[in-house]
């Protein structure tokens, strides 16, 4: 029915629903038995929860890290080193938790 109403046939219009859904333009599952296009219903409330809990996460352990190096600087335990850019970035609070500025232009606007 659906191939009639594109005016191709079932083995095309297959062939492109299964291109669709492997690049993540459509999120469905193909039935070729019956020749049913089942549509995923994704729960966002789930989803949205999922991503918070993931966020909070990596707030965590930001704010553990952040803690655990003050700690070290005050009690004189530091390394004198600087520190790695792999930690500099870990360390670093997303762009858009400062208003979308860089480093060096939310330094200066303080």
């Amino acid at each position: 029915m659906m191939a009639r109403a594109f005016a191709t046939t079932v083995a095309e219009l297959e062939n492109e629903l299964a291109k669709l859904i492997q690049d993540g333009s459509i999120k469905a599952r193909i039935d070729s038995h019956r020749q049913l296009l089942c549509a995923l219903n994704v729960d966002q409330r789930c989803s949205t929860f999922a991503n918070a809990i993931r966020i909070a996460d990596e707030c965590h352990l930001r704010c553990q890290a952040a803690i655990l190096r003050s700690n070290l600087i005050r009690h004189g335990l530091a390394a004198k080193q600087p520190i790695p850019y792999e930690m500099r970035t870990m360390l670093q609070p997303p762009a858009r938790w400062r208003g979308g500025m860089s480093r060096a232009e939310h330094s200066e606007a303080v």
